[in-house]
């Protein structure tokens, strides 16, 4: 069709040259007289003729214009035709004129056939450039299909993942190609989208859409949804790489030396791959194309041996290096950013680090690094976002001294210290103090040190003594002041406990910092204050010996062998403590024993609600009469001998909540003052009472109401409480069962087993128990001494009188208010 419009296009173009010969000899024959008269008429056709040539010029120009502009070329054939006729409109006008144009016609004609060659020319270059266009067309189709072959080829004919539906793939083609600069998009071609590629998949069909070129792109393997590792020559050779339905590879036997060349591009996470692998060097890792990976944390951590060239890979797309190479202890290779040249020529930028947004630890302990890596850009790495991150855990630091100077993070201080400033200070001076706090993070959790409760101060002076200790520090003249350069930042009052936080110091102007884990619920040390008002700490847990503290300012506690965690043992000439008890102590356990003043301030206000041991909280506190019936003693379940030997106390302890005590042994025994009420005690969990008042002279209190049901051992209770019982019994006869002082009624005595020596010695008590001789049959009671039946105290259940010859005679009065059992040993010589 273009073809015959061209054809008729030139015919137009040569009509001229078949009408003006006729014309002009028609006019020769009817005009020749007319000549002279038409001079002015020639030269009007002169002029005609003259702007035909301009005319014919300009056609020329549109011509070649044709060449340049390809789409142009209808419209532009067009004009010409245009022209033409306006061409042919002006000829017929000008044959009606040039009567006398005779002398011109051999000239015009020539010129006119002239022109027809022209255009002739003109078309043949027009089939050439249109013969050329179709070969550009299919050179375009061509190109268009290699740039596809090749990133499918590279980058996607054997990297298929089974999770992927056909969408993801051409998703994920069609971002590849726009990153190489394809204009046109791919799309899908009878295949349904949502579908996935099956195991047995060859090919996959696509039409790029603006082009409508059709292609194929062949499918070499479709990798699992999962995989699990598999390895041979003893684990030492992996032949499978493992990874899971979210790309993240599986971690590495340590016996690992060889991987597979090829890493599978779905795989987007290295987090521990290498993790604490043994190898110097694993083959063929450095050929991995790492560019789709985004996490690579402690990749090679704890990877102790490791020190393999990893120098061109691909970390562009890396957003997690966090602890990459943590306890890498031998990796000291260039990983500086840098442009790398593949053998196709093609070029890309290795450890190109600037989409990293965490970095924390990721020397940590690497401890020979020592490389240039100045050419990282750290733009992710927000100093806003990321307040915590502590670079002081890298070791090497002359090799990042260029770097930290002219990176993000010299803007802000507090993200970065200025340790590069002097370098001579950092590997003098800051670089041991930070291995020193490393091997005590490094320390087992049930180590001594690792447990204590540290203040502030006291973490600092525990380093000081550590580098002090260090024989290769020892020679050091920079360390002989140390205790005085060292200054806490931030800290109102350097005396309280660390509890797994920041620790920050000031050194020559330089602040520095350093994250601290302290087990502070198990040990603290304690802070006091001497008789000179001088401020000390010490991590001992018996400061009973020690007589100039007056004054605690911090409680110290400690973890028992009993697995509670206890207050330290306290100074027994103590005036004061504080009034807050830390909540992490459960026993109170000795805490006062041997104690020598009558009060100590601040125990009034005590908030024991955690404590569940009392056990000789106050025994021998021998002047000790200070009122603690404020204490919340609800959770407690210990108080064996807290009051044994106390022999001045003597306060009302009756508001005490003792429901949850099982053992009160000893508890009053020697307490010599005291006798305070305790009938509102719930002791409805009490199993032990054996000397329990036992030598405490001036109890005489009613404790007959007790919950006895569960108690077991009451052995000695009562033995030389010499005032027990006084006044305090039913006369002779009376059962009562409702009144006070009823032990016979009121004392269930369903679970006691031990009931020797319950009132030997000296007391007063002679009230009815004839009701336990069921208590002691069922239970098969030991009731050996129950009382004293050799020589029983006069006014008991027994009275004594002398006769004349100066003999003692013992007449047992009472003796059907004993248990039976008691009685029949008595009277039967057993006791």
């Amino acid at each position: 069709m273009k073809l015959f419009k061209y054809l008729f296009l030139i015919g137009l173009i040569a009509q001229p040259a078949i009408l003006i010969p006729s014309i002009v000899n028609n006019t020769n024959n009817r005009s020749q007289y007319n000549l002279n008269k038409n001079k002015n008429l020639i030269d009007q056709i002169k002029d005609k003729i003259k702007t035909l040539k301009d005319q014919v010029e300009t056609l020329k120009r549109k011509i070649n214009e044709i060449k340049d502009i390809q789409e142009d070329i209808i419209e532009q054939n067009q004009q010409l035709e245009n022209k033409v006729k306006q061409l042919e409109a002006e000829v017929s006008s000008l044959t009606k004129q040039n009567q006398d144009l005779d002398g011109e016609r051999a000239s015009l004609t020539a010129r006119l056939w002239v022109l027809d060659a022209e255009v002739r020319q003109l078309r043949s270059s027009f089939e050439r450039q249109q013969n050329e266009i179709d070969l550009l067309k299919e050179e375009n189709r061509e190109i268009k299909q290699i740039i596809v072959d090749h990133i499918w080829n590279s980058e996607f004919k054997d990297d298929i993942w089974a999770k992927w539906t056909f969408k993801d793939i051409i998703d994920k083609l069609n971002k590849r190609l726009k990153e190489k600069g394809f204009v046109d998009e791919v799309e899908l071609k009878d295949v349904r989208p949502s579908d996935k590629p099956k195991p047995d998949t060859k090919y996959i069909d696509i039409r790029v859409k603006t082009k409508s070129i059709n292609l194929r792109l062949d499918i070499e393997k479709v990798w699992p949804e999962t995989q699990k590792a598999k390895y041979k020559d003893q684990d030492q050779k992996c032949i499978e790489i493992g990874y899971d339905a979210e790309g993240k590879i599986e971690s590495f036997k340590n016996t690992t030396s060889e991987v597979p060349e090829k890493l599978p591009r779905f795989i987007t996470s290295l987090s521990s791959a290498f993790k604490q692998v043994q190898s110097y060097s694993i083959k063929n890792l450095d050929k991995w194309n790492t560019s789709n990976v985004t996490d690579m944390s402690s990749m090679f951590a704890e990877a102790k041996n490791f020190n393999q060239d990893i120098s061109k890979w691909n970390t562009s797309n890396v957003t997690d290096m966090s602890s990459m190479f943590a306890k890498a202890k031998n990796f000291n290779q260039d990983i500086n950013t840098k442009e790398v040249q593949k053998q196709n020529g093609e070029k890309y930028t290795a450890w190109d680090v600037s989409n990293v947004k965490k970095m924390q630890s990721i020397f940590n302990e690497a401890l020979v690094f020592d490389q240039d890596i100045s050419k990282w850009n750290l733009i992710s790495i927000s100093p806003n976002k990321q307040k915590k991150e502590k670079w002081e855990n890298w070791e090497s630091w002359e090799s990042l001294k260029n770097w930290a100077t002219s990176s993000l993070l010299n803007l802000n201080k507090k993200y970065w210290p200025k340790l590069f400033l002097t370098n001579n200070l950092l590997s003098r001076f800051i670089q041991p103090i930070l291995k020193k706090i490393q091997e005590f993070e490094n320390l087992e959790k049930t180590d001594s040190d690792k447990k204590r409760g540290f203040t502030h101060i006291g973490f600092l002076k525990y380093i000081v003594s550590k580098l002090k200790e260090d024989p290769k520090l020892k020679e050091y003249p920079w360390f002989t002041n140390i205790e005085n350069d060292l200054q806490l930042v931030d800290i109102k009052d350097p005396h309280n406990h660390i509890k797994n936080g920041v620790i920050k110091w000031n050194y020559n102007g330089m602040e520095f910092e350093r994250k601290v884990t302290i087990n502070h619920q198990q040990y603290a040390d304690t802070v006091y204050i001497d008789k000179y008002n001088k401020i000390y700490e010490t991590n001992k847990i018996d400061l009973s010996n020690i007589s100039e503290i007056k004054k605690i300012d911090k409680i110290g506690y400690y973890f028992d062998r009993d697995g509670a965690i206890r207050i330290v043992k306290m100074p027994t000439h103590l005036d004061e403590v504080p009034e807050y008890l830390p909540r992490e102590i459960e026993s109170l356990t000795n805490a006062f024993e041997g104690h020598k003043t009558k009060t100590i301030k601040g125990i009034e206000k005590w908030n024991t609600s955690r404590i569940f041991n009392m056990w000789a909280v106050f025994r021998n506190a021998e002047t000790f009469d200070q009122d603690i019936s404020s204490w919340n003693t609800s959770g407690v379940a210990v108080m064996q001998e807290m009051f044994r030997g106390a022999k001045k106390f003597n306060k009302s302890l009756n508001s005490w909540k003792v429901h949850n005590v099982e053992n009160m042994k000893h508890m009053f025994d020697s307490a010599l003052e005291f006798n305070q009420p305790l009938n509102r005690w719930n002791t409805q969990n009490l199993k032990l009472t054996s000397n329990m008042f036992a030598r405490a002279k001036k109890f005489n209190q009613d404790i007959s109401k007790w919950d006895v049901q569960r108690l077991e051992d009451m052995s000695s209770m009562f033995e030389d409480a010499e005032t027990f019982g006084d006044g305090q019994y039913l006369p002779e006869g009376d059962n009562g069962f409702t009144k006070e002082y009823d032990y016979n009624g009121s004392w269930r005595l369903r679970n006691i087993k031990n009931a020797r020596r319950f009132l030997f010695g000296k007391n007063k008590f002679k009230n009815n128990l004839n009701v336990w001789t069921r208590y002691f049959e069922e239970n098969e009671t030991d009731h050996f001494q129950f009382i004293d039946g050799i020589n029983p105290n006069d006014g008991n259940y027994c009275n004594l009188w002398v006769d004349s010859d100066g003999v003692t005679h013992q007449i047992w009065a009472r003796n059907k208010y004993l248990p039976n059992q008691v009685w029949k040993s008595i009277s039967g010589r057993k006791y």
